[in-house]
Order: structure tokens, then C-alpha cells, then sequence
């Protein structure tokens, strides 16, 4: 047997708003006193509060003074006019599977607000918390849900449309925002947070809004169809998962999020300006994916974040990052950007940028990254005693610690920063060094553009009044300040003939010597291999098949003198770098 309100409550227990206080859910009669009277007693009985299948018409607010359970069946209730349609001033709220609408949108009134949680007394608020809302459908009111002081709230399943402002929290103050308790915990599940209807975005609209929280987790959610996706203000911690963000001028924006943010597989599509602003506090971004529209940015960075991790980022159209858009940006509290493999920068109007599969560094063309500071370029700062050189599909920039002067204007050096003494004679001291990067000009004509006088060691990090103003004449833009990780050397070894006389080899890796002792049976280049591959090596593996040996340095770093000699054996061979090593730097400032 299946009860008259609704499958999902086949045998309901509690009190019913049609059976036991008369509300008819017609659409048409005035069931508002009915509804705050089952409300009432639910509460001071402690008993649940069942809602069947229904249009229950409200034309004044309804109010929770203590611990509620609303479960409905579908039904809907609707504020015929403009007011919060359900206040909560109580912990222990629950509502699930109902519909709340506003009869008739019009955002220009401020007051029609689905649900009000917060409990104000004068002119301050006290804490409510253990809140949910889960499985509801909510339209047409200005804003949806505004919590105010919760001290713990989840949504979940829940679905806000055509409204101004999705979900807000903390946002009303008096004189001074410590009148706003910080929300200690909000979780967002699978929430759909979709504003404008007809296709038309309302001027102002905001998906999510949340000020002074700790912690806050996003899930599978959804903003679409504002003028502003979101943005958060003064939080601890924010975890951000399977955000799917689309059709917007702006994205989301983090300002004074003071620990980590992390986000997690985002999706982007058609928002105008940027899909995330980001200020202060460490963020990851990892998996990002989607489509960008001409001149918009997937991640405009403002200024003093600690340090930014990005790693699977596959976004089309658009630009990567821009960076230190505001005027006075500090530049030397911008710590350092951490790529990881399969990051892969796509602009409409450049080249593709790709990070190198071994993740030395960042490969971009000028209007890959950039920041609008007038003070000129941030220099990479790169590890290596010789050089990285990294290369991408149609860009690349080359990292130089000498190079011969006259400086070569030859094509492979497009793009490429050199740092030599400051006499240039080509010798790196690390002391006083001068820089340099080949660019075309306006006549696309390649030359060597000296970016900074006098780079000395101990003048500390660079900022961005440190630097030269750029030159309008050359085709480039800027540099972000990048962390380069560091590289194992890799060289192999190809044995070029047979062991004639019985004696030692030397292998010298990294200065040290290691000899091999071979013998007249070694008759063949791939014998010799043989017995050089099976040798001990400290700090080395090998590896190898044939006549080849390779060497693997198991710390990564610069080396020494790397050579072969096939001393009185006659088992002569060459021994070649396969991959540089290269010492990173753990902060590029």
C-alpha cells in the first residue's frame, strides 16, 4: 500500500500539514496560518513535519524558532509577494524534497528571500548551526539562501534558479564585520546554482557569496548564468571539487583565503574575464579543463599568493594566467608557480605553450603569461650550470649561462635569456651579471635586448620596480617568476670495440673514478657492456642493452666531469650526456 503523500513517505508518522492543521496546497487558498501552526507545534513537540504533494500558497514569511525536520514529497510552497519565505533563528534545521517559489520574480526587491537562516537579536547575530538542506528546488526569489552566523550548514542536491544571488553567507553587517560570527564549516554537494533565465544575465547577479567561514568544501557543483560565479572572503581553508563553472563575465574569486585552497578537475566554459581571481594563501590547481573565449584568462593571479602549484591543465582559447593585474602589485611577496607534467597552455591568438615532459620548466610564447605592471618583465630564475633549454610546440625559451660574444642572432635563439658577466665576455660568476633576451623587433628582426644592467648576488630577489621599462617596440610582453625542478643526469655509454688486452677500464661519473677490471674474454662490444653494466657505481644505477651502458644519477643535480677511458684493454667506447642534470631552485624569487 502506497500512502496519499507521495512514494517517498508510504507510512508518514508526524504531523502533516493537510491532515492535522487543514493547509489545502490548491495554489489558490491562503495557506499561511495553517502551515505556521504546523510548524509551531512540530517544534515544541519535537516531532516531524511532513509536507505532501502540493501547491501551498503563503503571502507572509514563516518562521522556525527551535529544532525542525521538513520532509516533503515534492510539494511546493509559494510566497505570493516579497519577504524571506522561511526564517530560521534555531539549530537543528532540516529540509528535504521541497520546492519554494516566488510567485513572481522581480530581483529589484531585496527582501524575497527563499530561505533566511540566521537568528538576529538588535542589531547583531547569535549562532545557529546544524543545518541541511537537502534534495530542494528553489526559483524566482532575489536571493535563494542566506545564512547568516551558521556555525555548520551542508546543502546538498539541491537546485536554485533564476535568481540574483544563489547562496550568500555572512554578508549582512551593521558598523563593523565582527558583528558576523565566521562560519566554522560549509559544504556544498552537488548543489546547481543557475541565475538567469531566458539566457539573459542580470547586471550584479552572483552565484555564491561567502564571507569569514574556516572551512569550506565544494562538490560536484554548479554556477552558471551570473554576472559573477562567486567569490569568498576571509577563509581558512577551501577544497573545491568537480566545480563546473560556465556562462559568466566573471568566474570565481578567492581574496584573503590566509591557508590552502585546492581545486580540484574545475571546468570552464564561456566566462568572459577570468574563471578564477585569485589573492594571498597557497593554491593547487590540478586537472583543469575547458574552453575559454577570446581575451579571457583561466587564472588571474592579484597579488602576494605564497605559492601556486598547477599540474593537468588542458584549457582552450583564452590565455593560462595573468598575473598582478592591480596597480602597485608587489611582485617580491609573489613567492613562486610550481608546474607539473601535462600542462598545456592554449591561447586563441599565440602559439600552444607545453610544459616538457620531464618538467624542467615552462615553454610560453609573449602572450602566454603576463602581467600589466609598467616596470617591465619578471626574470626566471633557473638552476644549471650550463643550461635548460626547453622546447614546446611553436615556443621555446632557452635558459644561458654563457654564450660567445658577438651574441648570435641565429633563429635558435629566439626567445632565449642569457645571463653573462658584466664585461661580457661570456664567463657566469653569479656576481655581477648583466641579462639578456633575443627578441624580434617591429621589423621582425632578431636582437639581443639587455633586460637588466647589473644582476649582482647579493642585491637580493628582484621586484618588479627593479626592473627595466619594457620596450614597446619588441614583440613580447613578460615572464612570470617560475620554480624549476630539478633534473638527474642521465648519460650513456656506447662500447665501440672488443677487449684485446686484459686490464681496467675507468668510468668517471660526476669526478669520481670507477675502474672495471676486464678480460681477454670480453670478446665482443656487447661482452664488455656486459661487464661494465654489472659493476657497482655509488649514487648511480645502470642500465642499457647491447653494446650501450647507461648511467642514471639517482640525486638530482649538476655533475662534475663525466668521461670514459678504455686504458691498455683496447675496449674503446664514448660516453655522451642523454640528459643534462640540471639543480632546481626552491624559490624563484
Amino acid at each position: 500500500m502506497t500512502s496519499r503523500y507521495g512514494p517517498n513517505f508510504p507510512f508518514p508518522l508526524g504531523i502533516d500539514v493537510k491532515r492535522d492543521f487543514g493547509a489545502v496546497g490548491d495554489g489558490t487558498a491562503d495557506d499561511t496560518v495553517s502551515i505556521q501552526n504546523a510548524i509551531n507545534n512540530a517544534v515544541s513537540s519535537g516531532t516531524d513535519l511532513y509536507l505532501p504533494v502540493g501547491n501551498y500558497r503563503v503571502t507572509s514569511g514563516l518562521t522556525v524558532n527551535g529544532a525542525l525536520n521538513i520532509k516533503g514529497a515534492g510539494g511546493k510552497i509559494t510566497a505570493d509577494g516579497y519577504f524571506a519565505l522561511l526564517t530560521v533563528k534555531a539549530d537543528g534545521f532540516k529540509i528535504s524534497n521541497v520546492q519554494l517559489v516566488c510567485k513572481t520574480k522581480d530581483h529589484s526587491k531585496t527582501a524575497a528571500v527563499a530561505l533566511y537562516l540566521g537568528n538576529k537579536v538588535s542589531s547583531s547575530f547569535n549562532y545557529i548551526k546544524d543545518i541541511v538542506i537537502s534534495g530542494c528546488t528553489i526559483r524566482n526569489f532575489t536571493t535563494s539562501i542566506k545564512a547568516e552566523s551558521v556555525y555548520w550548514m551542508k546543502i546538498q542536491e539541491t537546485h536554485t534558479y533564476n535568481d540574483y544571488q544563489g547562496f550568500t553567507s555572512n554578508l549582512e553587517t551593521n558598523a563593523t564585520d565582527t558583528q558576523i560570527n565566521p562560519s566554522t564549516t560549509i559544504a556544498l554537494d552537488r548543489v546547481y546554482f543557475h541565475g538567469a533565465d531566458a539566457g539573459t544575465i542580470s547586471t550584479g547577479s552572483t552565484g555564491i557569496s561567502i564571507k569569514n567561514a574556516v572551512n569550506i568544501t565544494f562538490n560536484s557543483c554548479v554556477s552558471e548564468w551570473y554576472d559573477s560565479l562567486g567569490w569568498i572572503n576571509a577563509a581558512q581553508t577551501v577544497t573545491m571539487t568537480d566545480m563546473y563553472l560556465e556562462r559568466a563575465n566573471l568566474g570565481f574569486e578567492f581574496i584573503g583565503v590566509t591557508g590552502s585552497t585546492v581545486i580540484v578537475n574545475p571546468y570552464t566554459n564561456l566566462v568572459s574575464a577570468w574563471t578564477f581571481r585569485i589573492s594571498y594563501g597557497t593554491y593547487t590547481f590540478v586537472g583543469c579543463r575547458g574552453t575559454l573565449p577570446d581575451g579571457a584568462y583561466f587564472i588571474d593571479k592579484l597579488w602576494e599568493s605564497s605559492l601556486i602549484q598547477i599540474g593537468s591543465f588542458a584549457i582552450d582559447g583564452g590565455g593560462g594566467l595573468l598575473t598582478d593585474t592591480l596597480t602597485g602589485a608587489a611582485w617580491d611577496k609573489s613567492r613562486v608557480y610550481q608546474f607539473g607534467n601535462g600542462v598545456t597552455l592554449n591561447d586563441s591568438n599565440a602559439a600552444v605553450r607545453l610544459l616538457d615532459s620531464t618538467n624542467k620548466g615552462i615553454v610560453l610564447s609573449p602572450t602566454t603569461i603576463g602581467h600589466t605592471d609598467p616596470n617591465g618583465p619578471i626574470l626566471f630564475n633557473v638552476g644549471g650550470t650550463n643550461h635548460v633549454s626547453v622546447s614546446g610546440s611553436g615556443a621555446q625559451i632557452k635558459f644561458l649561462y654563457s654564450l660567445n660574444s658577438p651574441y648570435p642572432t641565429d633563429p635558435q635563439y629566439e626567445n632565449t635569456l642569457l645571463v653573462v658577466k658584466a664585461d661580457k665576455t661570456g664567463t657566469h660568476d653569479g656576481v655581477s651579471d648583466s641579462v639578456y633576451m633575443c627578441l624580434r623587433d617591429a621589423t621582425n628582426t632578431l636582437q639581443w635586448v639587455q633586460l637588466y644592467p647589473s644582476l649582482g648576488a647579493s642585491s637580493g630577489p628582484l621586484s618588479g620596480s627593479s626592473l627595466p621599462t619594457p620596450n614597446a617596440s619588441y614583440k613580447w610582453q613578460d615572464f612570470v617568476v617560475v620554480g624549476v625542478t630539478g633534473v638527474a643526469q642521465v648519460s650513456t655509454l656506447t662500447v665501440t670495440d672488443k677487449c684485446s688486452t686484459a686490464g681496467n677500464v675507468s668510468v668517471i661519473l660526476d669526478g669520481v673514478t670507477f675502474p672495471v677490471a676486464l678480460a681477454t674474454t670480453d670478446n665482443t662490444t656487447a661482452l664488455v657492456a656486459t661487464k661494465i653494466r654489472s659493476a657497482t657505481y655509488t649514487g648511480w644505477t645502470t642500465g642499457g642493452s647491447g653494446s650501450t651502458v647507461t648511467f642514471t644519477k639517482i640525486t638530482k643535480g649538476s655533475v662534475g666531469t663525466m668521461s670514459y677511458s678504455a686504458g691498455p684493454t683496447g675496449a674503446t667506447g664514448t660516453l655522451a650526456n642523454t640528459t643534462t642534470g640540471v639543480t632546481g631552485t626552491s624559490d624563484a624569487v
